[in-house]
């Protein structure tokens, strides 16, 4: 059985500025050191991880002279995060977006960060972004995962925000097609990490299941906070107009 109990605010997670700077973070401390799987620029692969982190960033914090993975690294230590998966979005962390979904017995918390100025479809031209905008996805599960049944919750993952923007309208700022997400989204899968782990994770098991549903509630709601804050956005002008066609 389903069961969606929406979004919320949890004691888990602080926004708040390290000193002296102006650009706010947001921490989610997991209720245990998890497993974790990500591509994520600190503690990408396979990782071992009880805080997941994103900084945000102006468009012009990142210039060609800094390398970004040092400059993540540098703004983790500051809140006392070193050992943090960490993500970066030009996103505003305020608007983040949680959902959490049990289906028989599983639990799954999404959190997510949607920025989708560089919107983009699968499959677009490989040129570089002259917009900035990303959707970072973190998800746990309070069920340990095989390697093998995180990598297929990460493809779970994946859909669960592809469907999301693609029920929103939003149109690649590249190919004026249905966009599937922007040119640098980020998703982390965290489990328990115990010795007898589920194998599967699949959409036909409770952990896909509780998996893709909080994902797409949490990015869609995302999404629609993201349209709400920028109605003047050239994509959200876009999807109105084609909408009324």
């Amino acid at each position: 059985m389903l069961e969606n109990t929406g979004m919320k605010r949890d004691s888990s997670i602080l926004i708040d500025r390290a000193p002296g700077e102006t650009q706010p973070f947001l921490l989610w401390t997991l209720p245990e050191k998890m497993k974790t799987l990500s591509w994520a620029l600190q503690g990408g692969g396979l990782h071992q991880a009880q805080k997941i982190a994103w900084i945000q960033v102006s468009p012009y914090d990142l210039t060609r002279d800094i390398c970004p993975q040092k400059f993540l690294q540098e703004k983790l230590k500051a809140i006392d995060a070193a050992d943090a998966l960490g993500f970066m979005t030009s996103a505003k962390i305020e608007q983040y977006t949680e959902s959490i979904v049990s289906v028989s017995g599983v639990t799954a918390v999404a959190v997510v960060t949607v920025g989708l100025g560089n919107a983009l479809r699968a499959g677009d031209p490989n040129r570089a972004a002259s917009h900035v905008g990303t959707i970072n996805c973190a998800c746990m599960v309070d069920q340990s995962l095989s390697l093998e049944a995180m990598l297929e919750a990460m493809v779970i993952s994946a859909e669960a925000k592809t469907a999301a923007v693609l029920e929103s309208g939003i149109r690649s700022v590249m190919s004026g097609e249905p966009a599937t997400g922007t040119g640098t989204d980020c998703h982390a899968i965290a489990c328990p990490d115990r010795r007898e782990a589920t194998p599967y994770a699949g959409k036909h098991t409770a952990v896909g299941s509780a998996i893709g549903a909080a994902v797409f509630a949490a990015v869609e709601k995302g999404v629609q906070r993201w349209m709400q804050l920028h109605p003047e956005h050239p994509l959200v002008l876009d999807r109105f107009q084609a909408a009324m066609k």
